[in-house]
């Protein structure tokens, strides 16, 4: 029997999906804090390992892949947030289509990935003296990035594929966390283990653990998308031509993207140019606080935020119905709140803990990242709002409104201070990075409630 999709594609009745079913809040929370275990173990296994290398440059030389990571990053959710609307507005209605824009997806990541392992392998030494690295550990910093630069692509299609296995809401999802979270741990113990069978490596073979690692977590996880859709890679990715995908999908994939993309670049060009750059020209321990103390908040601090951000981007990107726009309003707004309030004790309490836990090589590095974290600690209560408020933005299709918030908070807050640097006429301190950081972060929140609330309005009116 064949159904007419709203797409107006004929489609067998065996590749519609059911509605997300009735749950409690609670459930589907749990569900969505899947995605938690990877983040967390992509981000603080590596940090703990190379944290504790014998030499003491290690989280410095590291940090420097920092400034690559940011331009990944332009590219991560410029394409892979876009997923959550343009993959899965079909995806429950008809799993062709979906599949289809996801291989769209892949194809736009894998050009934007050779370009930059092209142009980061020719340019490497001018990179580095462009991000102002300290030169204590400049060499190492070369040859770390020169290689880890055919990690690009793999990583980038990680992305890709877990924000797909999320948007399944599979019971495979658990799972394939599981698995890739095991994974990067023995990979990580292998390499920078102490224990007699580890190999022992030091800071010049991170570039080639860090190939090797996005290697095998995006096998992985690719390997659970199959397990989802059941079908071999043959079948999935030759369920369309590379043609149609463009023809059917190019349009839409540019509307829901643009946004993204535009707001990436801007953020992270003057996060790149103020702040990265600002904090390499304190010197090599502030270098290696700052990869500390974002690797700490990230991985750990925000993760309960983001599991409510990834519910409302999957939820609302299934549907933007008046009533699960309230649903999800609701559940988000309690569960934040509460969450928050457990990380601001949990880290309060905790902090030295953590820091010299990671950083026991260089314990001068643990204590600058305490000062971070008393001095700028709360205003990641901000983002949290933020974040969520972007991800109803992505659900909904309406990224033009992120590139807006992100667009007039960096005209307001950075350009001057990045002109007058250039010029030499400002010398980065430590307070005039920290200032401008809470300023970007209070400005921000106020243009994306105006914005957040402007297209609330306008949703739930019609």
């Amino acid at each position: 029997m064949m159904e007419e999709t709203d797409a107006g594609k004929p489609i067998s009745s065996s590749t519609k999906r059911d509605s997300f079913s009735p749950a409690s809040p609670i459930r589907r929370l749990i569900k969505e804090s899947q995605a938690m275990i990877p983040a967390m173990a992509n981000v603080t296994i590596p940090l703990f390992f190379t944290g504790n290398i014998a030499e003491a440059s290690g989280l410095a030389v590291s940090s420097q892949f920092m400034f690559v990571s940011i331009i990944l990053k332009v590219i991560q959710e410029g394409v892979g947030n876009s997923l959550f609307h343009f993959v899965g507005v079909h995806y429950r209605s008809n799993l062709h289509m979906a599949i289809s824009a996801f291989k769209l997806s892949l194809l736009v990541l894998l050009c934007a990935g050779l370009l930059l392992t092209v142009t980061v392998r020719l340019f490497v030494h001018q990179f580095v003296e462009l991000i102002d690295t300290p030169e204590t550990i400049a060499k190492a910093p070369s040859n770390f990035l020169y290689t880890s630069a055919f990690s690009f692509i793999p990583s980038l299609f990680t992305t890709a594929f877990t924000n797909y296995l999320l948007i399944s809401t599979s019971r495979w999802l658990m799972v394939a966390q599981v698995v890739i979270a095991f994974t990067s741990f023995f990979m990580n113990f292998l390499t920078f283990g102490r224990q007699p069978f580890s190999l022992h490596c030091g800071v010049h073979d991170l570039g080639t653990y860090t190939v090797v690692q996005s290697t095998v977590t995006m096998v992985v996880s690719m390997g659970f998308v199959l397990v989802v859709e059941k079908m071999g890679p043959i079948a999935f990715f030759t369920t369309t031509s590379a043609i149609d995908d463009l023809k059917n999908n190019f349009r839409g994939f540019f509307k829901v993207s643009w946004g993204n993309f535009a707001d990436s670049i801007v953020r992270n060009f003057f996060y790149f140019f103020v702040t990265l750059t600002f904090i390499n020209h304190l010197g090599e321990d502030e270098a290696a606080a700052w990869s500390l103390f974002n690797g700490i908040i990230w991985g750990i601090a925000l993760l309960p935020a983001f599991v409510v951000a990834n519910y409302v981007r999957v939820r609302i990107g299934h549907s933007s119905s008046r009533t699960t726009l309230k649903e999800v309003a609701k559940e988000s707004g309690i569960c934040l709140i509460a969450w928050t309030l457990l990380m601001i004790i949990f880290t309060a309490t905790t902090w030295s803990s953590l820091a010299s836990f990671f950083s026991k090589s260089n314990e001068n590095v643990a204590l600058i990242s305490k000062r971070m974290y008393h001095n700028i600690g709360w205003v990641f209560v901000i983002f949290t709002y933020n974040d969520v408020v972007h991800s109803f933005f992505l659900a909904t299709g309406k990224t033009e409104y992120i590139f807006y918030q992100s667009l007039l908070t960096n005209l307001i807050v950075y350009t001057v201070p990045w002109i007058l640097n250039m010029f030499n006429m400002l010398t980065p301190t430590y307070w005039l990075i920290l200032g401008l950081y809470i300023a970007g972060m209070l400005t921000n929140c106020c243009l994306t409630t105006y914005f957040g609330y402007s297209v609330w309005k306008s949703i739930t009116k019609t």
